[in-house]
């Protein structure tokens, strides 16, 4: 069992990496018989303003899943919002050069509402804007960085 996430608690039946968020998306969609409504609808979301409309559930979902007794066990709130922050680079939407505001974060620690974070996340989302070249080049280095050292073979069979 691993210790810090408790990823081997979840049965998952997809895998979606954040590297590759919307084709992976476009995939379960298309396995699941999604109807080509609702298909197109998720992906125009996706590609048009995507962090304005999907930050804020992400946000609430994952506060609320690490609130449970499995995850707070080994994982502090800091650290989930931590490598929430992480995330939000790595889909190139928070500057990699920008730390994590710890400070910020720890200050509204006992505040059970999901929309104080999303408010940080965007507060910084809209100062540091990302050009779309930008956003693209981000997402590559952090493919490329976490792939590195692992065997070209092994690579492209993921």
């Amino acid at each position: 069992m691993c210790s810090i996430c408790g990823s081997c608690e979840v049965n998952a039946r997809y895998i979606i990496k954040q590297e590759t968020f919307t084709n992976d998306i476009g995939v379960v969609l298309q396995t699941l018989n999604v109807s080509s409504d609702k298909y197109d609808f998720v992906m125009h979301t996706l590609d048009g303003k995507r962090i304005q409309l999907s930050l804020p559930g992400i946000v609430a979902t994952i506060l609320e899943w690490s609130s449970g007794d499995a995850v707070s066990r080994c994982m502090h709130w800091a650290e989930v919002t931590r490598r929430k922050w992480r995330s939000f680079q790595i889909q190139g939407y928070i500057r990699r050069d920008r730390g994590y505001l710890q400070g910020t974060f720890e200050s509204i620690r006992n505040n059970s509402d999901p929309s104080l974070v999303s408010d940080i996340i965007f507060a910084e989302v809209f100062k540091y804007t990302l050009s779309s070249e930008e956003r693209k080049i981000q997402r590559e280095n952090a493919l490329k960085n976490a792939y590195q050292g692992i065997d070209k073979d092994v690579v492209d069979a993921i």
